[in-house]
């Protein structure tokens, strides 16, 4: 990860005659001094400069994933291996991240009555489920494993008992409404 390849700089790592304790102390003074301002304003440029230097990456990112339509939602699990990404055309496209120097797209599943874009999705806690939807009232809830083909489970929540045993209904009684996160 401290290749570069990422957006690692220079400034960042430790060459053999810099230890990167140093560097660090030299961060947090700068920061220090400015927070107090100390200085000239002109040094305080100079410090506002040198801080953004070393804290931004200064090579440029790689393109991994090109999409025709807008990206809205992705996330990746929480050990990294899998990644997905919702865009515009109501498709939720699920990567194999293991290696993240080549991602492999192994499923694509479908929002199929998608209003504008797929508004929000996240995994179950074992990564096994995708809950998706748009801006609509049905959540599909999809397998994330590749070798299931099953079509995604489709929740209605436009006509649910709440509590109390009073049906829910949306907005102005019409049962419709939209899901903006999962």
């Amino acid at each position: 990860m401290d290749s570069g390849i990422f957006g690692t700089n220079d400034r960042t790592l430790p060459s053999s005659d810099t230890d990167p304790m140093k560097s660090r102390k030299r961060v947090a003074s700068r920061i220090m001094h400015r927070e107090l301002g100390l200085g000239s304003p002109g040094r305080e440029r100079s410090n506002n400069r040198l801080v953004s230097q070393e804290l931004l990456p200064s090579s440029n990112a790689d393109t991994i994933i090109n999409y025709d339509e807008r990206c809205y939602s992705g996330q990746f699990s929480e050990d990294g291996n899998f990644f997905f990404s919702c865009a515009q055309d109501f498709r939720v496209r699920m990567y194999d991240t293991s290696n993240p120097y080549s991602w492999r797209l192994y499923k694509t599943v479908v929002y199929p009555y998608g209003s504008w874009t797929i508004t929000d999705a996240t995994l179950s806690p074992d990564n096994k489920y995708l809950a998706y939807s748009s801006i609509r009232h049905i959540v599909c809830l999809a397998s994330t494993d590749p070798d299931t083909d099953a079509e995604p489970y489709l929740l209605d929540l436009t006509d649910t008992v709440g509590s109390g045993g009073s049906r829910t209904r949306g907005r102005h009684g019409r049962g419709e409404f939209g899901v903006s996160s999962c």
